[in-house]
């Protein structure tokens, strides 16, 4: 997944978010991942 795949506003943020939940991953880690994660996505990576 990049910004080149997904270049409009919020677009790799929706597709990041889909993908995480379709395959119901409970567990991101993001060492020396140099893209902002949108607030989406970030629901999904919340404590709960």
């Amino acid at each position: 997944m990049s910004g080149a795949t997904y270049p409009g506003p919020g677009q790799l943020d929706t597709a990041m978010y889909a993908l995480l939940h379709e395959h119901r991953i409970n567990l991101v880690v993001t060492a020396g991942y140099l893209k902002k994660i949108g607030p989406r996505t970030q629901e999904l990576t919340q404590p709960r």
